[in-house]
Parts: C-alpha cells; structure tokens; sequence
C-alpha cells in the first residue's frame, strides 16, 4: 500500500538526484568562464536561485506521482507495480529536469536580449553581482510561471496504461 509518506520520500529523494544533476549542469556551464580556485558570490547567487527556481517545479512532483500512484495501483501489484512506479517517476524526474534546463536558456537568452547584448558567463566571471541579481530574477519568473502547468505537463508526456483522471 502507498501511503502518503512513501509518496513525500520518493519525491524528497528525486528532489535530492535533481539538486546533484543541477549543480553539475551550472558547474558545467560555468567551468571555462572563471578561474580554477576562485568562487565568485555572482556564482553563488545563480545557484542558489536555480535551486529555488527548481524547487518551485518539483513542487508539483507529489500532485503528479500521487495521480500516477492512484492509477498503478489499480493495474499492477506487487514487483510489477514497483517497476512501473520507478519507470514513470524517473519520467516525471526527466522531464522536469528538461523544463529546468529550458527555463534556464530561455533566461539567459532574455538577459542577452535585455541588457546590453552581455552575456551571463562573462558577468558571472567578472563578479558582477547586479547582472547576476537580474538574471536571478528572471529565472525565478519564468519558473513560477511555468509552474501551474506543469502537472498538465506531466500528464500530457507521460504514456499512461489508462486514460488519466481530470484534475
């Protein structure tokens, strides 16, 4: 039987996974613009809004798993049920690490539009913290705005065993 709890602590340690792969993916991102030994605070404030922003989607993660738990438990039981539930939730993991990624270079493609045709690395390597604030800021609104739909997302991209119920 899946409780409530084991709902939450699935999501909690997807929600650990996708922290790890975010990090890799702004360290990546950042890695050639700024000298090895240095942390500029720029970099940690993108960071620390992409965590933020990231977690306004996964915030939605439960809604969608406890639809997908209600659904399986109808068709599977037992080992069956417990692979279909970790297939489908590595789904849900991925495509909304793809909505983080999209969020993030759509921001930076509207920093680049916006300011004076600068780009986000350079400001970041140079420590400049008012670019870096605004480019926060933009990630965090694309973020709550796409976050209404992403439970419509996830039921849209997710190949359902039965047709899904309307929320």
């Amino acid at each position: 039987m899946i409780t409530p709890f084991t709902i939450v602590g699935i999501a909690i340690l997807y929600c650990f996974l996708a922290a790890y792969l975010l990090n890799g993916f702004i360290n990546l991102q950042y890695k050639k613009h700024i000298p090895v030994g240095t942390s500029p605070v720029s970099l940690s404030i993108i960071k620390t809004s992409y965590f933020v922003a990231a977690g306004f989607i996964l915030a939605e993660l439960p809604v969608a798993a406890n639809a997908l738990f209600a659904v399986l438990t109808k068709q599977y039981a037992g080992p069956a049920f417990y692979q279909n539930a970790f297939l489908y939730m590595s789904l849900f993991l991925g495509i909304i690490l793809l909505i983080l990624f999209i969020v993030y270079f759509l921001s930076s493609g509207l920093f680049h539009m916006i300011t004076d045709k600068s780009r986000i690395r350079l400001e970041v390597a140079n420590n400049n913290i008012e670019k870096a604030v605004f480019f926060s800021g933009l990630m965090l609104l694309l973020s709550l705005g796409i976050k209404a739909s992403v439970p419509f997302l996830l039921d849209f991209f997710i190949p359902y065993p039965t047709i899904p119920m309307f929320r």
